[in-house]
């Protein structure tokens, strides 16, 4: 199942107009895309890959420590240690313990907006130290330093909207930032400012995202590229049936809310 943005209202549209527009020689293509966790979670197939990927990474680092022990009774007690008393210092990067279910969980659900956003790119490498763990504040001052350079005048309104959606004070921030990004393959690209919203309350995650390109890079090319990323066309859920079939979802061991409903989930 494709997955697509949860909510589409004049609101958010308005906020996005804001932050689409060219300057004399760049392109500035912004949005701020909220998604549901639910809808994300149920792309299985998409936790699993994500899931052996990051075994992989535990399994190196076991082995890794396994050779590294220096009396071999340290090496046995290490290999017996259950997935809980791991070592509690590996972690999912800015997501926390890597054995932890909540934290791989947050770790899909960004890899799957991805994966949504732009089709046409496998984000099935992209590592937990691809994103940083970063405060409200700075990513916000972040955005609107980047606006006030555009030479745009940031707006109060804009965060607003966003909050009226995701209650920003409960919010946790990763910025997405890898030493290589999927867009530098993009005709004309120059930079982004990426960041995802994350309110475990609500169940929502919020995209929201600055990207430019030059505009005399033969224009026609950076339309094209830019009219492949399908704008709002995957709507999951336009709040109409809201609560049709909520109580679906109470026993789905994907939807995780909290630390009794991880436990049984892993059993």
């Amino acid at each position: 199942g494709a997955m697509g943005k949860f909510i589409d209202e004049l609101d958010i549209e308005r906020v996005n107009q804001t932050l689409n527009f060219e300057t004399n020689d760049c392109k500035i293509v912004g949005s701020c895309d909220i998604f549901t966790t639910k809808a994300v979670a149920s792309d299985r197939k998409l936790y699993k890959t994500i899931d052996q990927h990051l075994d992989t990474i535990l399994q190196e680092n076991e082995n890794y420590n396994a050779s590294s022990g220096t009396a071999t009774n340290n090496v046995n007690k290490r290999r017996k240690s259950s997935i809980n008393e791991r070592p509690s210092n590996l972690s999912l990067g800015p997501f926390g313990p890597i054995n932890e279910p909540s934290s791989r969980k947050i770790f899909a659900y960004l890899i799957a907006i991805l994966n949504a956003s732009y089709p046409d790119h496998d984000f099935s490498s992209v590592e937990p130290t691809d994103f940083v763990k970063t405060s409200l504040k700075t990513f916000i001052s972040k955005f609107e330093n980047t606006l006030y350079s555009l030479g745009r005048q940031p707006e109060e309104w804009v965060w607003e909207v966003i909050n009226s959606h995701m209650t920003l004070s409960d919010c946790v921030l990763f910025q997405y930032s890898p030493s290589n990004s999927f867009l530098e393959d993009e005709p004309g690209y120059l930079w982004n400012l990426i960041g995802f919203l994350y309110n475990r309350k609500r169940k929502r995650v919020a995209y929201l995202y600055l990207i430019c390109s030059r505009l005399n890079s033969s224009t026609g090319e950076v339309e094209d590229a830019l009219a492949k990323k399908p704008q709002g066309k995957l709507i999951i859920d336009d709040g109409s049936n809201e609560y049709e079939g909520e109580y679906d979802f109470t026993y789905d061991e994907n939807v995780i809310d909290d630390k009794s409903d991880q436990e049984e989930s892993l059993q």
